[in-house]
């Protein structure tokens, strides 16, 4: 061996001696992002414009910082921050090799292919649903052109039945949630350009129903959000195991907490604004949404996501009813159109399919508008406002083509039920309505009717119970007139049951309750109840505790955010 060379492996054997006798320093483990890619499929063909969606999850616990499309490599055609990403991107005629990329705040990349080809034919591409079965609310999304029209196009519509229309939006791109009931629905997505033209695309949905449930959230007057794990059979726990649950913070006077029908956004107002989340569908935290809280509303105090997914609506300064259109990317929140009905406003809803606005008002009438599906604008519905005077609405509850309205008469409370014509959005009362109710805790989720159409459930106001109540009461609905019977009482015991919500298959309903005495409110709880098959409820889990006073809300999450 040269002489050099035994220096050499002295030296290296020295550093290597030395190497292992130094104290082992742990390495951070590397997050690396899993993504999980919605559309289009790898290998598709369609027209423009294409529609990509895709959630990412990661194990870096700061969480996705960014995902971004890559129309061609260095080419950027969309990135958001977060981890949810979701839009429409025009793409000329010709071959791509896409990239879905996340990254994480720890470092982590994760890139997933997609190779696509863009047409120039004319005609409807359909880019969801794009498998023979989803659950409902189904997730619709369609894009139409006409290269030859330069017009553009001008209408696309849903029919899920020969001559029925859940949802129709004057616009060359379509991307909605749609309500169906179990069932195979013959569905054709069709649109009309602006020079006479029409195309179609037919196709097969079966809607398996409703969705399980994963995480119940409850908000509180002090503006803190507390998150609860549920089983498949609706059983609630504490992802923390006791102590106080997971925990998020909005702002003083919290109240109400809507979820988008996707999954992937949450909603509440505080007396400082309009609070957006985006969901951790893996953990189910809450991650402020871009610009959030919404601010220069006066004293918002209700907010609800319709159920197409596309705007929140919000009651501000108890007179201003204001509609923001959600960015479905990052849940962002853009104004869009304010009305001024008059009146003080108490609460609103829309029907199930967010075509209709309906709103409540402290002098028993309910003001009805159209919501155009491109920008949020309200026009009033013919004949509105509807109802009897000199009375207050405090809940408003949609189930099919029926609204059930809430009051509180000269007698005690009573409620209301209506017809919603789904060509105009006119209100006919139903036979037999008003119908009694009992005293109640008068809120805005005090009255639930089941999505399904079979009951109505209202939680009662036992004596002494100043600020909820403890027993239910029970409705039957008939589906085919919106008429109901069979009022009687479901004792719940000690457990208070002041807010109601239904899971998404029909099958649980979940509270929210408060026992406020003279000078203080005890805790908040949560309970979960299994609908038998009479519609009556029986207790399933609780109580637990959210670890706040005075609870103001509920909303459930489904299993599987789209």
């Amino acid at each position: 061996m040269h002489p050099t060379q035994r220096i050499l492996v002295r030296s290296i054997l020295a550093f290597l001696t030395v190497s292992l006798s130094l104290p082992l320093i742990p390495q951070a483990a590397f997050a690396v992002p899993t993504i999980n890619l919605i559309s289009p499929k790898s290998g598709s063909s369609s027209g423009s414009p294409v529609f990509y969606e895709a959630t990412a999850t990661t194990t870096c616990a700061k969480g996705i910082s960014s995902m971004t499309v890559y129309s061609a490599p260095g080419v950027v055609a969309d990135t958001v921050p977060g981890a949810h990403i979701e839009d429409f991107l025009k793409l000329n005629p010709g071959s791509y090799s896409t990239v879905v990329q996340a990254d994480d705040n720890c470092g982590g990349v994760a890139k997933t292919p997609v190779a696509i080809t863009v047409s120039s034919g004319a005609g409807v591409s359909v880019f969801l649903p794009n498998a023979a079965s989803a659950y409902s609310p189904v997730h619709f999304a369609a894009s139409a052109q006409n290269p030859a029209c330069p017009a553009g196009i001008a209408a696309m519509r849903i029919y899920t039945s020969w001559g029925y229309t859940p949802y129709t939006v004057e616009s060359g791109q379509l991307d909605a949630f749609v309500v169906l009931q179990a069932s195979t629905y013959d569905a054709t997505m069709q649109a009309w350009d602006n020079c006479g033209n029409v195309f179609k695309t037919n196709f097969q949905i079966a809607s398996n129903g409703g969705d399980s449930d994963s995480r119940l959230y409850s908000t509180s007057e002090g503006g803190v959000i507390s998150e609860f794990n549920v089983s498949s059979n609706g059983t609630l726990s504490n992802p923390n195991g006791s102590g106080n649950p997971p925990q998020f913070q909005s702002g003083t006077g919290g109240n109400t907490f809507s979820i988008d029908p996707g999954g992937q956004f949450a909603y509440t107002v505080a007396k400082n604004g309009v609070y957006g989340y985006q969901i951790n569908p893996a953990t189910g935290a809450l991650t402020p949404a871009p610009y959030s809280p919404v601010t220069g509303l006066t004293d918002p105090n209700f907010a609800y996501a319709e159920p197409s997914g596309n705007f929140l609506f919000v009651i501000s300064d108890n007179t201003l009813l204001n509609s923001f259109q959600i960015y479905r990317s990052t849940g962002y929140l853009s104004p869009t159109a304010a009305q001024t009905p008059g009146p003080t406003l108490t609460t609103l809803t829309t029907d199930p399919y967010g075509k209709y606005l309906y709103v409540g008002t402290n002098t028993g009438q309910v003001y009805g508008y159209s919501v155009n599906p491109v920008n949020g604008i309200l026009t009033p519905v013919p004949g509105s406002p509807f109802g009897p005077a000199a009375t207050n609405i405090f809940a408003l509850q949609a189930a099919y083509q029926y609204l059930y309205v809430g009051e509180v008469t000269a007698t005690g409370p009573q409620i209301y039920a209506y017809l919603i014509q789904p060509n105009s959005g006119y209100l006919t009362p139903v036979s037999g309505s008003p119908y009694a109710a009992p005293d109640n805790f008068i809120g805005s989720q005090a009255i639930l009717a089941d999505w399904l159409t079979r009951y109505l459930w209202m939680s009662a106001q036992a004596p002494g119970q100043g600020n909820g109540g403890n027993s239910f009461w029970f409705y039957d609905i008939y589906g085919y007139t919106g008429s109901m019977t069979g009022l009687s009482e479901i004792s719940t015991g000690d457990t208070n049951v002041s807010y109601l919500a239904e899971g998404h298959a029909a099958n649980v309903v979940y509270s929210a309750g408060i026992t406020c005495g003279p000078l203080t409110c005890e805790p908040g709880k949560v309970n979960s109840w299994v609908v038998n098959g009479s519609g009556q409820l029986e207790h399933l889990s609780g109580p637990l505790p959210t670890g706040t006073p005075i609870a103001t809300g509920i909303a459930v999450e489904r299993a599987n955010p789209q």
